[in-house]
Formats: structure tokens, C-alpha cells, sequence
């Protein structure tokens, strides 16, 4: 069954919301957005919501044409109300977006540094119908040749300005005609573990099973940009099911997306599978085969990631942490969601995996099954945040179960209206007139 996770209620003490400050008059509309991080701290953590301008611009009372490159993001002060910086975001728009009829999409950014539990943090989104000076954000960069896919993620520790990050490396067409990830380094040149040669399994990757024939997907030189900009990239791939190293389809179709976010070590993995066949099908994996994570690949030993192995199978939320020898380097997988019989699983004594594994689930015709699973990454002794530990998987787990809560304030369009007097009625010629002007409107302490 497809799970809900309800918000953790709390009580707590939280200062007054100030009145916010209009960051600049040049632009005539915002739209201002409060963030509580809720009961857990989070650090260079993505924020990402729903919005439509055209309704909010509406509401405003001014319907009609937004210029897209207005967009601006600006923090600021949940206490003061005084405009801090501009923030690095990205707009997502929707499939039928429209600059007029439309302007609706996903707005996402990342809280910079470490955010204490139950802080509140305010940041308005600044747009207007007039063309503005483009922004100057520098997209995440990745590199697709038509058969592997590479994308580079820029990771900073607070406080510390050196140049970190991790770059991942997808194959479409490897080994068993199998496709995922088979390598990851750091900046610093570092791989994380023995690279696997062209005619072996990736690393990560899915193989489903009948309980009588073995299933992998036929994607190769399959890859479509989704989303690419400064703070998010989304691929995906789609194919048949296929008896496994065959070309021969069966009875299903997979899609398969990866999601990368800047600043981060963890990645998103979603597949949904759908019943292509006229009539029920009943699917399971292989052991930790609905997402593998190959444990012992490499050829060193000391590179297998099996020398501690942390973690908890129970549902929602499961999770392992697999470890190198002396904890050098981890691999950890969250079963975040799912509609099936999906849950994360360490069968490294079977058959030297861990990750996601499907139990025998029936799917009607033209039915599907869903699962969102999180892969986290990090080596003490590459450039990346933090010591790797069975906490930091543990704690993201928690993170991403009770998410912070997001609250979106009605659109205000920027207008000072005034009440103005003269201290007599009647004047001489030449004479000194003073006005007394009271401001009954400000919408954003501008003036």
C-alpha cells in the first residue's frame, strides 16, 4: 500500500512574523513563502514547492503576462522583516506552461549552511511583466554522449570555501544489458570504488523476477534531461522489460529517474514499472534487485562495502548503511515511498547486495507499482561534508520523513498610497505651502 507520513505535531515557542520589507520598487509583485524546518535540524537542505504566478498575480488583481526572467529570490528576515540577499533558485516550469494563461511550475532553492531545528525562515519571490537583467546562476553541469551520462554535483562544507563535490557516472548498456550508475569520484580524483570493466554489472542497478525468469530493462542509450539548472538536475529513462541479457521483451515497462540536487551527497532513485500485458502479472526482484547496490565488486577487499553493515528493514522509512573497511567509505539507501512490497534490505550474505527489494506483488492489467528510494554517499578520505557514519544515513532518513513545512502568503502587488494635507486653506502668492502627508499604504516598508 502506497504510504502517507503524517507531520510530527508539536508545540513550541516561535517569535512574531515581522512585517517583510519590499526588497526593490523596480519590481511590482511578490509572493513570500515561510519555511519551519520542523523537529529536525537541516543543513544545505533543497526546498522545493508547487506555485502558479497566473493565479497569484490574479489575486493581486493585475491578471495577465509575467516575464520569466523577473524571477527573483530573496531571504529575508523572519524577525525584522529586513531583506537579506538574493538566493540562488529555480524555477520548473509545469508541461502546458504558459507566460500569460499559465505560469505554473515548481520554485526550488537550498538553504544555505545549517538551519537549527524549528527555525522559521521567510523568502519572497520577487516578479513583474517588464524584462529584467538576466540572472547570472551557474547551472550544475553534466555531460551525455549517448550512451553514458555524467553529472557533476558541487558539495561545500560551511565555513570552508575549497572546491568539493562528487561526479556520477550512468551507463546505459553494461554488462548483462544492464544500465545505472558503475562509478563515483570526488573532485579530487578519488573513486569510490574499483570501477567495474565494460562487460560487468554497474554498480546500481534493477533486476526483476517471476519467481521463475530472471527480468532486467533494455535502456540502453536511453536518457532524457527532465530538468537541468543551478540547483537541480532530473534524468530519465524508459523501456521494456526483457528476459535477462536478452533483447526479448515480456510483459512490462520501466521508468527510471535519477534525481540530483546541488549542495548534496544523497540522490534520488524512482522507478515505476507498468503492466504492459493484457492480464495480471505477479513481479518480485532478485535479492536487493528492485535497486542493487553491489557490496563486493571490486577486486580489492578492502573496497567491499560489507565490513559494517548498520540499518533497520522496518516499514515506512527503512534504511542501511553499508560500510568499507575502517568505515573509509559508505553507502547508504532509504526506502523513502512506495506503493508495493518494496523495502530497503542488506543481502550481502546471499548474494554480496544491499538496497531496494520487491517481494511478490500482483499487478492487474495496465496496472503499476511505484517505489522512491535515496542513495547516500560520502569517504572520509575524499572531499566531502562530514565523517562518513551510520548517523548520517540514519538522521537523513529522519529528515526526509518529517519534512519541513512550507506556507505561501497571497500575492501583494507594491503600492504606497497617501492621505495628504495643508496646514491652511487659503495661500498668497510665493507663499511657503507645507503638506502633511500620512502613508495609510505601504506595502513593504519602502519608503
Amino acid at each position: 500500500m502506497r504510504f502517507r507520513l503524517a507531520l510530527l505535531l508539536f508545540m513550541v515557542s516561535l517569535p512574531a512574523a515581522a512585517k517583510l520589507m519590499w526588497w526593490d520598487s523596480s519590481w511590482d509583485y511578490r509572493v513570500c513563502v515561510s519555511v519551519n524546518v520542523s523537529n529536525y535540524s537541516r543543513e544545505f537542505w533543497p526546498v522545493e514547492f508547487s506555485l502558479n504566478l497566473t493565479n497569484e498575480m490574479a489575486s493581486a488583481g493585475a491578471p495577465g503576462y509575467i516575464n520569466i526572467s523577473s524571477l527573483r529570490l530573496i531571504e529575508e528576515n523572519f524577525t525584522t522583516g529586513a531583506y537579506m540577499s538574493e538566493i540562488v533558485s529555480q524555477f520548473d516550469p509545469v508541461s502546458d506552461f504558459n507566460t500569460t494563461t499559465n505560469f505554473a511550475g515548481t520554485l526550488l532553492w537550498i538553504m544555505n549552511g545549517t538551519v537549527p531545528a524549528y527555525t522559521i525562515k521567510s523568502y519572497c519571490l520577487y516578479y513583474d511583466t517588464d524584462n529584467k537583467s538576466p540572472t547570472t546562476y551557474q547551472n550544475m553541469s553534466y555531460v551525455w554522449d549517448g550512451e553514458e551520462l555524467q553529472v557533476n554535483v558541487t558539495i561545500y562544507d560551511e565555513g570552508d570555501s575549497s572546491y568539493k563535490g562528487l561526479q556520477y557516472f550512468i551507463d546505459t548498456s553494461r554488462g548483462n544489458n544492464e544500465s545505472g550508475i558503475y562509478r563515483i569520484k570526488d573532485y579530487g580524483g578519488s573513486d569510490f570504488w574499483g570501477v567495474p570493466s565494460q562487460s560487468e554489472d554497474p554498480t546500481e542497478f534493477i533486476e526483476y523476477s517471476n519467481a521463475t525468469d530472471t527480468f532486467s530493462f533494455d535502456l540502453q542509450n536511453n536518457m532524457s534531461i527532465i530538468s537541468s539548472g543551478p540547483v537541480k538536475t532530473v534524468v530519465e529513462q524508459t523501456g521494456p522489460e526483457v528476459y535477462w541479457n536478452t533483447s526479448t521483451s515480456t510483459e512490462g515497462w520501466l521508468t527510471k529517474r535519477y534525481t540530483f540536487y546541488n549542495q548534496s551527497q544523497w540522490i534520488v532513485v524512482e522507478q515505476n514499472y507498468s503492466n504492459t500485458a493484457g492480464y495480471k502479472i505477479v513481479r518480485n526482484s532478485t535479492s536487493a534487485g528492485a535497486l542493487s547496490l553491489n557490496l563486493t565488486k571490486s577486486s580489492d577487499p578492502n573496497e567491499y562495502f560489507n565490513s559494517i553493515i548498520i540499518g533497520d528493514g522496518n516499514e515506512p522509512g527503512s534504511w542501511y548503511w553499508f560500510a568499507q573497511l575502517f568505515t573509509n567509505t559508505h553507502l547508504g539507501v532509504i526506502n523513502l515511498d512506495n506503493t508495493g512490497n518494496f523495502s530497503a534490505v542488506n543481502r550481502d550474505s546471499v548474494i554480496g547486495r544491499g538496497g531496494i527489494e520487491l517481494s511478490n506483488t500482483s499487478i492487474p492489467a495496465s496496472g503499476w507499482i511505484y517505489d522512491k528510494a535515496v542513495l547516500h554517499f560520502n569517504s572520509g578520505a575524499s572531499q566531502i561534508r562530514g565523517s562518513p557514519t551510520d548517523a548520517q544515513v540514519k538522521n537523513l532518513r529522519n529528515r526526509l520523513i518529517w519534512p519541513e513545512n512550507t506556507t505561501i502568503s497571497a500575492s501583494e502587488k507594491w503600492a504606497v498610497v497617501t492621505n495628504t494635507s495643508s496646514d491652511y486653506t487659503d495661500f498668497n502668492k510665493a507663499e511657503n505651502v507645507t503638506l502633511l502627508v500620512n502613508s495609510t499604504v505601504d506595502s513593504g516598508l519602502i519608503t
